[in-house]
């Protein structure tokens, strides 16, 4: 792990605005801790999004909700 410490990037931003300044299938793995908790619906999906433009074929997403559903369960992310 102290290895690939090197390799991670903490970012404190919006990470949405963050993953659209990179170039596509650019990240391997993306944590979102509570992130998704205080976000709408739209904002999810446009994250999501984001994750999907810039994460390599073989991206690992882990997020974390404080809810006792997922947020991506929604049906109003089911719907856009």
């Amino acid at each position: 792990m102290r290895a690939g410490a090197g390799a991670i990037t903490p970012v404190h931003a919006n990470l949405r605005l963050f993953l659209q300044s990179l170039p596509a299938r650019h990240v391997d793995a993306v944590i979102l801790l509570d992130s998704q908790d205080w976000m709408v619906p739209a904002e999810i999906g446009s994250l999501w999004n984001a994750i999907d433009r810039v994460g390599k074929d073989d991206v690992r997403v882990i997020f974390r909700t404080a809810g006792a559903a997922s947020p991506l369960e929604s049906p109003e992310l089911r719907s856009l």
